[in-house]
């Protein structure tokens, strides 16, 4: 095709965005500027008319699959988005309210907001906004949103007493509830490096959280056994620069 033939961005977005859902997902892309790797969605939220709406678009590198497509959620300001999906199920969190549901794109049916088993009470406070992370167990055919939080549970004069509780939650979809599990992470959690990959959800650890202050490692949670255990990082990768979450950071000495 010239390049005079071609559509604008503009015209592709309003003729793919008013396609149904289905009707996308039965082909793919054959030619999109921006279309070079895998299929993973960028979602979008904004006003227009105080309705909120997402709007999904390819990443950059993306080679095929659902293109674009615009979706108007009621709830949407009264929450946040996880960043990943996966198999088109999106998780909500109400940070304000701790509460959490999941919203499947093709069916457009939504989850009941799940409240937190975990009472705040009294003098209590959280100490950090809980972090979230979101996989599914191909054994189980589960999809799990787990919670980590940390709570003083004696009030802001007993915090320098290290009078801290790490808990940790977990949410499965269908079960429309939360519950305890004995599990917390052997360190605090970078909150923007959850990635889930092949049954497990992996962070970074937040430099200075662990006894080994020097010893940076993943932490990895798996969605079947909810158990975390830590992945050494081979010195040579510390030892130079390294790309994590899309920017670059100084590497570590090995």
């Amino acid at each position: 095709m010239s390049p005079q033939n071609r559509l604008d961005d503009n015209s592709l977005e309003e003729i793919l965005i008013n396609l149904p859902v289905k009707s996308l997902m039965r082909f793919k892309c054959s030619h999109l500027s921006r279309s070079k790797t895998h299929p993973q969605l960028l979602i979008k939220t904004y006003d227009d008319n105080d309705s909120s709406e997402i709007i999904l678009t390819p990443e950059d590198g993306f080679k095929g699959g659902v293109a674009l497509h615009k979706v108007k959620i009621p709830w949407a300001k009264q929450a946040s988005m996880l960043n990943q999906s996966i198999d088109g199920l999106f998780c909500f969190v109400n940070y304000s309210y701790c509460l959490t549901c999941i919203y499947n794109l093709g069916t457009r049916q939504v989850t009941p907001w799940a409240q937190s088993c975990i009472p705040i009470q009294g003098d209590e406070y959280v100490k950090h906004k809980p972090i979230y992370g979101f996989g599914f167990d191909p054994l189980t055919n589960n999809y799990k949103v787990l919670r980590d939080w940390e709570i003083s549970r004696h009030g802001y004069e007993y915090e320098e007493m290290g009078r801290v509780d790490h808990i940790c939650e977990v949410f499965t979809v269908g079960g429309n509830r939360w519950r305890k599990i004995d599990e917390v992470p052997p360190g605090r959690l970078d909150r923007f490096t959850g990635v889930y990959a092949n049954g497990s959800i992996y962070w970074r650890n937040d430099e200075g959280s662990f006894e080994q202050q020097d010893n940076e490692v993943i932490v990895a949670f798996g969605i079947g056994t909810e158990r975390f255990r830590v992945v050494e990082i081979p010195n040579f990768i510390l030892a130079g620069k390294k790309v994590i979450t899309g920017r670059w950071t100084p590497g570590l000495d090995a």
